[in-house]
């Protein structure tokens, strides 16, 4: 049942981004991110000593989450399914299909900057642009 639950909610959030983008031409960007803008792309988030997050926005909607903490091991990596719309991101899980959402979401050339419910509360976090 949740399966299915999940692949009419991945149907239905699909026919809304496509619907959103092919709506409006005057809302497009003329330089289609080309400013930096976009939320395509690599960013990362620093959580403290020798312990960071590198985050990959791919064009096709796919998303890779990749964490190093040097006291748990090294690396740890997530793929995902990735919507943003009206100022928030979805973020669905590939191996068990539950989602985050992102909130107060703006990019700017050097930032991405969102918010979340951790499960403790609302938490801001600031991401950096990779080159």
């Amino acid at each position: 049942m949740r399966k299915v639950m999940f692949k009419w909610l991945v149907m239905f959030l699909a026919v809304v981004l496509c619907a959103g983008v092919v709506s409006c031409k005057d809302d497009d960007d003329d330089d289609n991110g080309a400013s930096g803008n976009s939320i395509v792309g690599t960013w990362r988030y620093d959580f403290g000593y020798n312990a960071y997050a590198l985050m990959t926005f791919n064009e096709d909607l796919t998303r890779i989450y990749r964490e190093y903490d040097e006291e748990d091991g090294g690396w740890w990596s997530y793929t995902f399914t990735w919507l943003q719309n009206n100022g928030k991101v979805m973020v669905i899980d590939d191996e068990d299909g539950y989602g985050d959402e992102y909130y107060n979401v703006t990019v700017t050339a050097t930032k991405l900057t969102w918010t979340y419910n951790n499960g403790y509360g609302s938490e801001k976090q600031v991401w950096t642009r990779q080159q």
